[in-house]
């Protein structure tokens, strides 16, 4: 779960760096674990649906840099624990603004 939650945190801090300059690593180091994991994922053909948490979390990455924040949002809601943590909807609710803000 907590690793998780570091992959949406690095998705929502990311994906503008990514959408601005795809190639370039060494502007923001802090995130370069989740940055090295993106890449993986994007030149890796083989995926196919997302298996475990952290494939959906890159998958709703990919789909938040092409603009489908909608899409990106359904995925990380379709991660089991989103609604067994306690005030979820005020946290599902910034999650909905910011994804759309970053979406757009």
């Amino acid at each position: 779960m907590v690793e998780t939650i570091y992959y949406i945190d690095c998705m929502l801090l990311e994906v503008i760096s990514i959408q601005n300059d795809p190639y370039d690593q060494k502007k923001n180091t802090n995130k370069s674990f989740f940055r090295k994991n993106y890449d993986f994922y994007e030149k890796n053909q083989y995926f196919t649906l997302p298996e475990n948490n952290k494939e959906t979390v890159l998958t709703a990455t990919k789909e938040l840099i092409k603009g489908k924040w909608n899409t990106a949002f359904e995925l990380v809601m379709g991660l089991k624990w989103m609604h067994s943590v306690g005030n979820a909807q005020l946290g599902i609710d910034n999650l909905k603004r910011i994804m759309k803000e970053k979406g757009l």
